[in-house]
């Protein structure tokens, strides 16, 4: 689980699951595969069969839709959206939008001062990622573009094409279909463009596959200076005895974590709860008294809050 250097350590952490993993390779095949097929249809080479091209790339296309249609789903069920909205993630003391959105923009030039200059000098990239912060605000702002824009439009022209035959009636039909194909060619450009850029910055990393290799074996490396500790609230089942509690601790402290104490888990399920999804609280709870409601069910937690409210401004 841990490697050192002389100056850092390094702790393999979970940062993308196993889903997220699975849905990033089988759309990349798709892209690359409706590339493929889409190219041969435009006639820039003739590797397959008009008829079978098109077939490939139709059944390519309807399980990339398919396969978008549950991502999405799986998205809003789990909170993973707001990974695609980075000033969602971004905790003001005044609680406005504005102030998240100029905080948001604040992050996105350093970002993108970084691609632009910083990585040539060798410079620390401005981004810390994290379980609630994967994608750096140019990460965020180019899949939202992706997933509101690009997709969309590949899906609703590509569908009207497919169904040319139940509306080839229409009056100046021939003319439509030119640009729905247009466009669907424009489209798909685009999302080409996407892919070849996404698959450059993956080389970007401490290594040419850093990025990929924690896409393929699930966990990433977070590494920290090697005299700065990693902090920790230690959660325990509520029906723990004191020899299971004494062993864990022990076992945090061998590992090198400083402990900042220990709470129940059902207490820190709720502090999780809060640290999350504070936001969606709205304006009638609060900041101040979420941690006087969890210090009265846990004491325990003092420690905690400092590093918390911190935290949920950033």
């Amino acid at each position: 689980m841990m490697a050192q250097s002389s100056h850092r350590s390094k702790h393999a952490v979970v940062i993308y699951t196993r889903y997220e993993r699975f849905w990033h390779w089988s759309q990349a095949a798709l892209i690359f595969f409706l590339a493929f097929t889409g190219f041969n249809l435009h006639g820039s080479f003739e590797l397959l069969s008009f008829g079978l091209a098109v077939k490939l790339h139709t059944y390519a296309a309807i399980a990339l839709i398919l396969l978008w249609v549950f991502t999405t789903f799986w998205n809003f069920t789990t909170g993973n959206w707001k990974q695609f909205l980075p000033f969602f993630q971004i905790r003001t003391d005044d609680g406005k939008w504005s102030s998240a959105i100029v905080i948001f923009f604040v992050r996105l030039f350093a970002v993108m001062r970084y691609y632009a200059y910083g990585i040539l000098k060798g410079e620390e990239h401005p981004h810390k990622k994290t379980l609630r912060r994967k994608q750096n605000a140019l990460q965020g702002l180019a899949y939202l573009t992706f997933m509101i824009a690009i997709g969309p439009a590949l899906w609703a022209t590509g569908i009207v094409y497919l169904l040319f035959d139940f509306w080839n009636g229409v009056p100046n039909a021939g003319l439509y279909l030119t640009i729905i194909a247009f466009l669907h060619t424009a489209a798909a450009f685009a999302m080409i463009a996407f892919a070849v850029i996404h698959v450059y910055m993956t080389t970007t990393g401490k290594t040419p596959l850093h990025y990929i290799k924690s896409m393929i074996t699930e966990h990433s490396n977070l590494t920290f200076k090697r005299d700065r500790p990693i902090e920790v609230m230690v959660g325990i089942p509520a029906n723990a005895s004191t020899n299971q509690r004494f062993i864990t601790l022990e076992a945090f402290k061998r590992a090198g974590f400083k402990i900042l104490g220990m709470m129940n888990e059902p207490s820190a399920a709720a502090v999780e709860f809060v640290h999350r999804y504070l936001r969606d609280l709205g304006p009638r709870s609060p900041k101040n008294t979420w941690s006087s409601m969890i210090l009265v069910e846990e004491p325990s937690t003092r420690p905690l809050l400092g590093c918390l409210r911190e935290t949920l401004k950033s």
